[in-house]
């Protein structure tokens, strides 16, 4: 049985809770490779729209999202993800974590 059956992503990596909230991060891939989008859906079953809100930079791949232990607080989320630096097209592959602040 799908958790979600109205919702329709293609190539979900991983989801998250963000802490304090009914909302949930997905990670999502548009084909079987490369860029990914981490969306924000509602934790309802019945769910059918998505919230874009973050494209991998580069083109890299996401597989991973993290909130701070002071989320609350601080309002930190770390995504891991491999890939190029957005600002480096030549530069080699490199596995990273990132932090973005949220609002």
């Amino acid at each position: 049985m799908r958790a979600f059956p109205e919702l329709k992503l293609t190539f979900p990596i991983a989801l998250d809770r963000v802490p304090g909230t009914e909302d949930l991060l997905v990670i999502a891939q548009g084909r079987s490779y490369g860029e990914t989008t981490i969306f924000r859906i509602n934790d309802d079953p019945e769910v059918k729209e998505v919230e874009s809100l973050l494209d991998t930079p580069g083109g890299g791949t996401a597989y991973g999202i993290c909130f701070h232990p002071q989320f609350a607080g601080n309002g930190y989320l770390y995504v891991g993800w491999n890939g190029r630096p957005a600002r480096d097209e030549k530069a080699p592959k490199r596995c990273y974590i990132t932090r973005y602040s949220w609002d």
